[in-house]
């Protein structure tokens, strides 16, 4: 990611794959994702990566997070684009 600027991520898992875009665009797909994407231990991490046999976190982002959202359902890519241009 450029540093200081804003960069739109967004990530659309609906069972497999995980879809990843980065202003607007698909920037890759991840097939196999290990474990559904579910927290074990009640918390959601962002930004960092929880070991979910010894619920240690660690791997945290650099940076700050503004405008953070979570959807009941995936969104469509014309969807994510217009989340971005709001």
């Amino acid at each position: 990611m450029p540093t200081n600027a804003w960069t739109f991520i967004a990530g659309v898992y609906n069972g497999a794959p995980l879809t990843l875009y980065v202003n607007g665009e698909v920037a890759g797909t991840f097939g196999n994702v290990g474990i559904p994407l579910v927290s074990l231990s009640g918390r959601l991490c962002i930004g960092a990566s929880q070991n979910i046999i010894s619920d240690y976190v660690t791997g945290y982002a650099n940076g700050d997070f503004d405008e953070v959202r979570l959807y009941a359902s995936a969104l469509s890519a014309p969807h994510i684009r217009a989340v971005m241009a709001e």
